[in-house]
């Protein structure tokens, strides 16, 4: 009999030992491709989460300073934010029945039997037939949306004021060191959604506080994380992982207005049929009434003139640095609106903007908000108080805006027209950087028109 060498034996060794290695090999794959799955679930519901807060904290800033929403104006923003966070999912905007998976995280009706309310992630105590029935039940919604009127810090939903300066964290009490809940004048709206198991207490108080249990773990449960004993404050396999996603939104100015629509019920307030200077804004008072001359644009106090309106065009959207010559329109204006009507509109405010190359330009620095109204061939005006836009204006111009300015200026002033290009890309940064320093001011201090805008990097 031939005896094998001992190269031979040596190469039948290692092969028994390379199958041994790949076996232990494809384990540790296995493992690290479940932790990869069940962590990138995480991200996605954190995301899916994120999205919802994102929207309800916009809305629920909008109206904020509406006079005619009074005593009952903070109940009613913080139910609009609740019901457009519930709107976030369902699938066809009816809130009456949802029996989709469509929410925040993964449909967990095959990991566990009781809900995503459950303390328990453990074997599931009724049948796959009925899990499956019941799908919809096992998704992480909002549906219990707490409107914490009481203003608490751990609240689902909360008015302050936002403090850019401060620190972006969040502690276990849900305390935010950039965020003052206690501020008499609040112009912020935090919204939270949280998926944890309520280790504090504070994730599921009436009328203050909801949540969904801890993100379930799908394939990782069968992996290496040991299972804690049944009086473990937290364990992983039991209670989930905990996902937090947080939004506030803060007043900033108007920096767009859409077009009116009277035809809606009620009536979309939309760009005014006139504009203001700078100069005729500050020197009229909230709530007073000042006479419209629609023969030539006159605005007067009795016999004093105020400012002269410019007619423009209210057909199109309105963005800061609109070019005044773009829009305008000549008097007289005889049925600048119907007879008998009153109608709240966003008036465009207008400036005179310098810059270099002896270009100056008439722009929209920002809006105010005003009502408009007409008795036969009488015409007033009324500047109203500032707010936070409850509907068609936003934080930013719309897409291509600046586009539009460098086409607008080349098509109405001479001057910038006749410039290099390079020199017109200098002129016109000067003129958006003027104009939108000039809007914050005017925010700050004339009763300009805010709207809603997400404070970037929450944690």
């Amino acid at each position: 009999m031939k005896r094998l060498g001992r190269n031979q034996v040596r190469w039948k060794r290692r092969r028994g030992q390379s199958l041994v290695l790949m076996f232990f090999v494809f384990v540790a794959l296995i493992g690290v491709m479940a932790l990869t799955l069940d962590f990138g679930f995480v991200l996605l519901a954190r995301r899916q989460m994120q999205t919802g807060v994102n929207t309800a904290a916009k809305e629920g800033l909008r109206g904020q300073g509406l006079t005619d929403y009074d005593a009952n104006d903070e109940e009613l923003r913080r139910t609009n934010a609740r019901i457009l966070l519930r709107l976030a999912y369902d699938d066809d905007f009816d809130l009456s029945g949802n029996t989709t998976t469509l929410g925040a995280g993964i449909d967990s009706s095959l990991i566990q039997g009781n809900g995503f309310r459950s303390t328990t992630i453990g074997p599931p105590d009724t049948t796959l037939a009925e899990d499956l029935a019941n799908r919809s039940t096992f998704i992480y919604r909002p549906d219990e949306f707490q409107l914490n009127q009481a203003n608490a810090d751990h609240g689902d939903m909360l008015v302050g004021t936002y403090n850019p300066a401060g620190t972006h964290t969040e502690a276990s009490d849900y305390v935010r060191p950039d965020f003052d809940s206690t501020a008499t004048d609040p112009s912020s709206f935090l919204v939270r959604m949280r998926r944890t198991h309520n280790p504090d207490g504070l994730d599921d108080v009436p009328d203050v506080s909801s949540g969904g249990g801890g993100l379930p773990l799908m394939l990782a449960r069968g992996g290496w994380m040991k299972a804690k004993d049944a009086s473990a404050a937290y364990a992983i396999r039991r209670d989930g992982v905990t996902v937090r996603s947080t939004a506030i939104a803060h007043s900033v100015p108007a920096r767009g207005v859409g077009i009116a629509d009277p035809t809606l019920t009620p009536p979309l307030i939309g760009v005014a049929p006139i504009a203001l200077d700078l100069p005729g804004w500050q020197a009229m008072t909230t709530d007073t009434s000042y006479g419209l001359n629609v023969a030539d644009g006159q605005v007067t106090d009795g016999a004093t003139l105020l400012s002269t309106a410019r007619r423009i065009d209210a057909e199109t959207a309105m963005f800061v640095t609109e070019v005044l010559a773009a829009v305008e329109e000549s008097w007289p204006a005889p049925n600048l609106v119907s007879d008998g009507s009153t109608t709240v509109f966003y008036v465009p405010i207008i400036n005179t903007i310098p810059a270099s190359n002896a270009v100056t330009e008439d722009l929209v620095i920002g809006f105010g908000r005003l009502r408009l109204s007409r008795t036969g061939t009488s015409f007033t005006i009324t500047p109203l108080a500032q707010i936070v836009a409850a509907e068609n204006a936003s934080s930013m111009p719309a897409a291509g805006w600046q586009s539009a300015l460098l086409s607008q200026l080349q098509a109405n002033n001479g001057t910038f027209a006749a410039l290099a290009a390079g020199d017109q890309n200098d002129v016109l940064g000067e003129l958006i950087d003027a104009a939108f320093q000039t809007s914050s001011a005017l925010a700050d201090t004339d009763d300009a028109l805010l709207a809603p805008a997400l404070v970037h990097a929450i944690p």
